[in-house]
């Protein structure tokens, strides 16, 4: 006998972007999903690959996807990383 079909299913663990969290982690989250786009942006219109471009975009990509999924070292980064 399977669960009824009423019930809930399993919620997925990983998420791009969390409505729960406080306004101030939803702002992070989505200003660095914003810059890492921004990134994307820059290396197209100006076709340079530069090393330091490509780190910070997945750096900000993954603190963003960090922030959503409520990982301590992930806004870490994305302060360290606002600076650049």
């Amino acid at each position: 006998m399977g669960t009824p079909h009423w019930q809930n299913r399993p919620v997925p663990q990983r998420k791009w972007f969390d409505p729960a969290q406080p306004q101030t982690l939803q702002a992070a989250t989505l200003f660095c999903y914003l810059n890492a786009a921004l990134a994307v942006f820059y290396l197209l219109v100006l076709r340079s690959a530069s090393s330091l471009v490509l780190l910070v975009l997945l750096a900000l990509a993954g603190a963003a996807y960090g922030i959503a999924n409520e990982r301590r070292w992930a806004w870490r980064a994305a302060i360290g990383l606002s600076g650049i």
